[in-house]
This record gives C-alpha cells, structure tokens and sequence, in this order.
C-alpha cells in the first residue's frame, strides 16, 4: 500500500527563527491522520536563517538521525561536545536515558536540515552520538545504508570505522540514500513486518505510478519491494523500521 504526502499539505511549525515543514504530528501541529509510520516517529525538514538556532528537548528514548542539505549547523548537547556538521554530513544522535541542551545552530549562511526521529528497540541505556561525512561512501546509484541498528549492515566491526560504515542506531531499523541521474533507477528490498518511508530531497522521481518531487514523501506498508527511476537528477532518503509502534 502506498500512501503520498505532497509537500505543499505538510505541517508547519515556526519555532523562534526556526521555521518546520513536519511529515507527523510535531509540537504545535497536531495531526490525527500522520502520527508516525512504523518505529519513524518524526520526519522534519528545518529551515534556519544564519545564525539561527533550533532547539529541542529534553527528550529521550529516541535516535535523531541528522541530515544536513545546506550550509552548516553546529550541534550541541550537555552529554558531547559542540562540533560542526556541514551539507551532506550526518549526526546521530541516540538520546537513551535522556539529553537535555540539544541545539543546532546555522553558521554564517542559512542552513537547510532533515531530521529523523526512530524508536529505539529497548528503553534506557548510555547517550550516543556520531557523525560522518558520507562523501566516503561507496560510490553507486543503489540505495546505501548510512545509519542502521543491524550489525550485519556494517559486518567487519572494526576499531577504527571504515569510510562507508552506517552510523548506528539503537533501534532495529535503517536510513538510506541514493543519488541519481535522470533515467537512473534504485531498487531496495526488505523483510516482511517493515514500514518504508521515501523522502525526495531533490530533484524528481518515480514511484509505481506516482510521480514525487522535492519533499513530497510516500509510507509504503505491505510490500517488500520498491523501485524509483529518476526524471531528473535527484536525491532520496529511504527509511526502514519496523512495522509495530507500540
């Protein structure tokens, strides 16, 4: 079953400078029909001006998974400390047993942000947080893992991480990206019991029949497998959880 969310019907939400368009029920917008989809429990895309700051929590129990498209942002937290992630770099931030003080704040030019928010497997544990540059990732226009919970998805568990290695999730699910060229096509495949959740960061691509644009997103449920081709060149995030949100 494919479900669309066209960009222009989603949430907004204006938090200080910051200014949110929300997939699900976030904060302010309070929206019955688009509460979640499987374990994902939030999707936001953050506009911030320069210097601009968005602030979050406390909250816990949940991994937000980072996504910057433009500019830079630096993030903060009580439990790590400040560092800077720029376009195309990723954070995950896995907050356990709770983190308070969590910001991101814009540098000298405007920043653009996707935000995941997945539940965790298991409550409580120890705040984690990574981040990477994923310009090390393999170079190919299949979907690639850059965050997961799966230990097979990353199968050497090395000391020292390897360029392409997904940052971890405490919770059983993954993100994904592919970038394609017009004509270019990505399939992915998963197991039974699974949500999918496609975003288009840019760009134009196909879905069956439907066609999606830059932030229009489909809930897939019911299916193990999907193929986008791309109408143009384009970017798209690919989210994998379980089924159950309970």
């Amino acid at each position: 079953m494919l479900k669309v969310r066209r960009a222009e019907t989603l949430g907004q939400v204006t938090d200080g400078e910051a200014h949110l368009h929300c997939h699900f029920a976030f904060g302010a917008y309070n929206d019955p029909a688009h509460m979640h989809n499987g374990r994902l429990r939030v999707v936001n895309q953050i506009s911030l001006p320069a210097q601009a700051q968005y602030v979050a929590g406390p909250e816990k129990n949940v991994d937000i998974v980072t996504w910057v498209t433009q500019g830079s942002v630096t993030t903060q937290c009580e439990h790590f400390h400040a560092e800077t992630i720029n376009k195309g770099d990723i954070q995950v931030l896995c907050t356990a047993t709770g983190c308070t003080g969590l910001s991101w704040k814009a540098g000298a030019e405007a920043a653009q942000l996707l935000q995941f928010w997945f539940l965790p497997d298991c409550k409580g544990g120890i705040p984690m947080q990574e981040i990477r540059n994923t310009s090390g990732y393999p170079d190919t226009t299949g979907f690639r893992i850059i965050a997961s919970g799966f230990p097979d998805d990353d199968p050497e568990e090395e000391e020292t991480i390897r360029d392409g290695a997904p940052a971890a999730l405490l919770g059983s699910g993954r993100l994904l990206h592919t970038t394609l060229s017009a004509g270019e096509g990505a399939r992915y495949q998963t197991t039974p019991g699974r949500s999918l959740f496609l975003l288009v960061v840019s760009g134009t691509v196909t879905l069956e029949d439907t066609t999606l644009d830059a932030g229009d997103s489909a809930a897939i449920s019911e299916q193990q497998e999907l193929l986008i081709i791309a109408q143009s060149d384009a970017s798209v995030l690919l989210a994998d959880t379980a089924y159950d949100a309970s």
